[in-house]
């Protein structure tokens, strides 16, 4: 195990890795401009969802009070 794990950090450079493909989409602008839109959004609905989360211990005790 140590030698297969020497020979793979002193592997020539320009050597692939097995499997290893890079994705070139990601560099596509159009597509890079929806995701962000799309997590910005997703950021959005998350701070407002936080905002009005209850908090159910304080809530359990406001009704156990009441009742």
């Amino acid at each position: 195990m140590i030698l297969r794990t020497i020979r793979h950090l002193t592997r020539p450079l320009h050597q692939p890795r097995s499997g290893s493909i890079i994705p070139y989409s990601m560099f596509d602008a159009e597509a890079t401009a929806a995701e962000l839109k799309s997590a910005y959004k997703m950021e959005h609905i998350y701070h407002k969802g936080q905002a009005k989360a209850w908090d159910g211990k304080a809530v359990l005790e406001e009704l156990v009070e009441k009742h």
